[in-house]
């Protein structure tokens, strides 16, 4: 088989994205023509890019696209210019002239990147049907990417043609293909039942294809089904496994997916599906914490106070606290207004914490509002306990809600409400209060059993 660009394309265009990389990456060493070693690092670039190959590359991928910059493709310009807010509206004029002028050529990338151009409203008027129009043309000649962006649009309300079923349709043939993405996203529709049956058994199959083959955000997801939230198979079996959630955040971590990163440092922290190991926690959450995050800090303080490193190492918990207030982590104003209430690494101020606590609540914590109504309701104050159990509730925490409920339920300066009291059971067992769950199952004659 000659090495051309069009057979490149077709390989592409067909998943064999191995095949066409290889030839991708030849052409860019033998062609003698600007022009197509240009195409050729562009799309080399969009494979890397888009981890069809395999894990994302961002080495490669960096190296292959500023090759095709350098040598003036616009497949290459398309993703430095439409996240460069400080392009002109003249050289962006220019780059989109080039781009048309290769998508006349019959490149399939060039069609889908205009389609984009218009569906996000990249330095032109956002028009979903314009974008439908672009995309299509590229879907049509078998470019994956451009399958899963049509399919995405069909989400659209706003798209004239928004047809979930069409959604699902199109993301199967991108699917088909190999794209890791469109997998992923076909697993979802499975999973919630958009424009298809809703099937777990097979969209949990889809997720693990793609986490297997290094796809990150497919990992986190699994480690959420299996240590969360469970499925059902399809023998109509609630599954339920730890130990496999651990083993995806295991490998989204070593990935370098920052949310499976958070998911193992929690797993090792509260030893799911695993030992607790706290130094393993710490080291973890210590990557997530260099990489900006402020709920690793939060999460570092937590341990620190907890004593998890020693009754010695407290105020250092303080400190992390602090720092991850001043980097924006709400729940690290929670934590430290519980460090005053109850005196942990710092001296008890409960007046202090109570204040750390209404500020929580009013940035629209749960757990915020859910502790204060817990100590409003230590201290008998009722009326307070109330109104901050409503906004717990409101917030979407589970444990607030139920406290809510047992006022109804108990006839607590409210009158007795059986059928409120259930309607927030239902909200709280469905944002995972497993005591919600009880109390509906046992019934409010048998409260004592689950309280």
């Amino acid at each position: 088989m000659t090495d051309t660009l069009e057979e490149a394309h077709k390989l592409f265009c067909s998943g064999k994205f191995v095949e066409s990389l290889a030839m991708y990456n030849r052409i860019r060493k033998d062609s003698a023509d600007p022009k197509e070693k240009g195409i050729a690092a562009s799309m080399a670039m969009t494979i890397y890019k888009e981890g069809l190959t395999g894990p994302v590359n961002e080495k490669l991928m960096g190296d292959a696209g500023m090759e095709g910059m350098n040598l003036g493709c616009p497949l290459s310009r398309f993703y430095f210019y439409t996240s460069d807010k400080e392009v002109s509206d003249e050289e962006f004029t220019v780059f989109l002239a080039d781009l048309r002028s290769l998508a006349k050529e019959g490149n399939s990338q060039a069609l889908t990147q205009i389609g984009l151009i218009y569906a996000y409203g990249i330095h032109l008027k956002e028009d979903l049907e314009k974008a439908g129009n672009w995309l299509e043309k590229a879907a049509k000649m078998g470019n994956p990417i451009a399958m899963l962006q049509l399919a995405f649009l069909y989400l659209e309300p706003n798209f004239s043609k928004s047809d979930d079923h069409e959604a699902y349709l199109w993301t199967l043939k991108s699917a088909a293909t190999g794209y890791r993405d469109a997998e992923y996203q076909l697993a979802y529709f499975f999973w919630r039942g958009i424009g298809t049956d809703e099937n777990q058994d097979k969209a949990v199959f889809l997720f693990t294809k793609a986490a297997d083959a290094g796809h990150m955000e497919a990992c986190a997801t699994l480690f959420h089904i299996y240590a969360e939230l469970g499925y059902e198979d399809e023998n109509g079996k609630e599954v339920l496994d730890p130990e496999k959630g651990f083993l995806y955040a295991k490998k989204g971590a070593d990935l370098g997916d920052h949310e499976c990163i958070m998911a193992l440092a929690y797993c090792y922290y509260q030893g799911i599906g695993t030992e607790k190991d706290s130094e393993k926690a710490r080291e973890w959450y210590e990557k997530a914490w260099n990489q900006g995050d402020a709920m690793a800090g939060c999460a570092l303080g937590t341990m620190y106070v907890e004593g998890c490193f020693g009754d010695d190492h407290q105020k250092d918990g303080i400190s992390y606290l602090n720092q991850a207030i001043r980097e924006g982590s709400v729940d690290a104003i929670r934590e430290l207004g519980l460090c005053y209430v109850y005196g942990m690494g710092v001296e008890t101020d409960k007046d202090r914490g109570i204040s750390f606590l209404q500020e929580g609540t009013s940035e629209k914590d749960g757990g915020a509002a859910r502790e204060l109504g817990k100590i409003y309701l230590k201290d008998r104050k009722f009326e307070e306990s109330l109104e901050a159990f409503r906004k717990a509730d409101e917030f979407g925490d589970g444990e607030g809600g139920f406290y809510l409920a047992l006022f109804y339920i108990k006839g607590v300066i409210v009158p007795k409400n059986f059928k409120k009291a259930e309607e927030i059971l239902y909200k709280s067992a469905n944002n995972g209060y497993k005591w919600a769950k009880d109390l509906l199952d046992k019934g409010f004659s048998r409260i004592d059993e689950v309280m």
